[in-house]
C-alpha cells in the first residue's frame, strides 16, 4: 500500500535492465534495509517526490514482497534487511 490515492512502488514499473522493476534490479543480489533501499532508489533516478512518506512506502512494499514468498526478512538485532528470492 501506498500513500492514500497513489499506486504501491512496486506497480509503478519504472524499467530496468532484463525488464525488472526498481525495486527488484535493486535488491538483487544484495540485502538492504529499507532504508537503504530508498537510497538506492533516489540514486537509480527513481522518483520519490510524489510520495509524503517514501521510507514507509518502501517498507510497506518490502513487507508485501516478503508475504508473497519473493523476498525473504533478515532480522539481526533491531535491524531488518531484505533479500530477494524471485517470482
Amino acid at each position: 500500500m501506498g500513500d492514500r490515492g497513489q499506486k504501491p512502488l512496486v506497480a509503478l514499473q519504472a524499467r530496468r535492465p532484463a525488464g525488472s522493476n526498481s525495486l527488484t534490479f535493486c535488491v538483487r543480489r544484495t540485502t538492504l534495509s529499507a532504508n537503504e533501499l530508498r537510497h538506492r532508489l533516489g540514486r537509480e533516478e527513481f522518483d520519490l517526490s510524489g510520495y509524503s512518506q517514501p521510507l514507509a512506502t518502501v517498507s510497506v512494499t518490502l513487507r508485501h514482497q516478503v508475504d508473497s514468498g519473493r523476498a525473504k526478512a533478515i532480522r539481526e538485532n533491531r535491524k531488518v534487511t531484505y533479500q530477494w528470492i524471485g517470482d
